[in-house]
């Protein structure tokens, strides 16, 4: 059964409503912001050592929601007018995640065109490596490195938003900090990008490597939802759960899958496409 098959076969109630609820958006912002925010506090004024690790955890968190929330943005699902749509975005994810929504939507787009290509899905690695493997890679910073030795002319880098950016988290580190040594504020610089390369990739790949690997089954041009509790969902999910209904209809927002998803899960055709946690992927 090929994508279109499982499209034809997917209920869809009338009254799903298609559109935009900037509520959700709203909500969804004072979540990740909460999270960055808290986390950001602890980060940059705790000498207790389990708190900074505390702190640099769900720092890596908000980074994971702030990724989700990106990925929104790319097809255009945060706001209805674009162009709002995408400012919104940078404003409020880009400058604290270092990613505009333009350069993420170029690899995305080749994500969902070409799923399960390894030589075209630029997500491919995220969920074909071994997950054991590709979270140590990520901890040591390999994966960043990697990935900025293989896209220096896949895709540019925004030279002018990623020094702002930058500059905005030194200015953001030296408002919030109160030992203000020069050390002290390169020291949280550093554990601030080492969260955002590392611990926040850790926690994007098993959420990839979860809704898409897909070693025993045939259907490998779909990925999966995740019914998971509400702590994997903070933490991993990021309310971008319901990725199987995602890659089938892309132009849907997440928040409207719930009714969907109550018809279709129990049915046998789509008994391997959903999942009820992040941590079994022996499919």
């Amino acid at each position: 059964m090929n994508a279109l098959e499982i499209k034809k076969n997917y209920s869809l109630p009338e009254s799903l409503n298609k559109e935009i609820n900037i509520l959700f958006t709203l909500r969804d912002l004072i979540t990740t912001h909460i999270i960055f925010f808290l986390s950001f506090y602890i980060l940059t004024n705790s000498n207790n050592n389990f708190l900074l690790l505390f702190s640099v955890f769900f720092l890596g968190v908000s980074f994971n929601w702030m990724n989700v929330q990106t990925h929104e943005a790319c097809h255009y699902l945060l706001i209805k007018n674009k162009k709002l749509n995408d400012l919104f975005s940078n404003f409020f994810y880009g400058i604290l995640s270092l990613r505009t929504v333009n350069h993420y939507r170029l690899s995305h787009l080749a994500h969902h065109l070409r799923l399960h290509d390894n030589e075209n899905d630029p997500d491919f690695h995220l969920y074909n490596t071994k997950l054991s493997v590709g979270i140590f890679k990520d901890l040591l910073l390999l994966t960043f490195f990697n990935y900025l030795a293989n896209n220096k002319k896949k895709q540019k880098i925004n030279l002018k938003f990623t020094l702002f950016a930058e500059l905005m988290i030194i200015i953001l580190t030296f408002v919030f900090v109160n030992n203000k040594e020069i050390l002290n504020i390169l020291k949280i610089i550093f554990l601030y990008h080492y969260t955002l390369f590392g611990v926040s990739l850790c926690l994007i790949r098993i959420r990839t490597y979860v809704q898409h690997f897909s070693e025993n089954y045939n259907e490998k041009n779909i990925s999966r939802s995740t019914l998971c509790n509400f702590f994997e969902t903070l933490i991993i999910g990021c309310r971008m759960n319901f990725h199987f209904e995602h890659h089938i209809f892309p132009n849907i927002p997440y928040y409207r899958f719930k009714k969907s998803i109550k018809i279709n899960k129990n049915k046998d055709i789509f008994s391997n496409f959903y999942t009820k946690t992040y941590f079994s992927y022996d499919f």
